[in-house]
């Protein structure tokens, strides 16, 4: 009986191990509000934009492996660009690599834009790998700097 709860526990907690974040619904939607009255878009060279979009296709796929390789291949193009650097991010959240997940994102926390879409998906990427990684406070710090990266617009009279 003991054997039998402890085989259950494993397997479960493997499980939990094996679990992927929808970078969809947890980063990129939630990241598009729109709220902010300044954001930062990157200009990529089209080289850079071919890539990426193939990197999602191989995550649609399930390939992280190709995924993550491809956006290699992109950052190699633009080493310092926070928006390949955040791709990089997100899909080793998805594909389950937390430390590489956030070492990524917090580059762009630090390289990148102060508002928009771009500072919100790095924070939400810090946020969730530092809530499986057990970092309760990078996971609080990530979480209160979400509402920074919004730039209300001023009042007109």
């Amino acid at each position: 009986m003991k054997k039998t709860i402890m085989s259950l526990l494993v397997i479960c907690l493997a499980g939990c191990q094996n679990t992927r974040h929808d970078i969809e619904k947890e980063v990129r939607i939630p990241s598009q509000h729109g709220q902010s009255v300044i954001d930062v878009a990157p200009m990529l060279p089209e080289a850079v934009k071919v890539l990426l979009k193939e990197a999602e296709t191989h995550k649609q796929n399930g390939d992280f492996n190709l995924a993550i390789m491809t956006i290699d291949r992109a950052l190699r193009i633009v080493p310092d660009s926070p928006s390949v650097q955040q791709h990089l991010a997100e899909m080793y959240l998805a594909d389950g690599d937390y430390e590489l997940a956030m070492l990524w994102a917090k580059k762009v926390m630090v390289n990148g834009p102060a508002f928009g879409v771009l500072c919100e998906r790095a924070r939400r990427t810090v946020a969730l790998s530092a809530e499986v990684l057990g970092e309760k406070e990078q996971q609080l710090h990530a979480l209160e700097t979400i509402a920074g990266c919004v730039q209300q617009a001023k009042p007109r009279y």
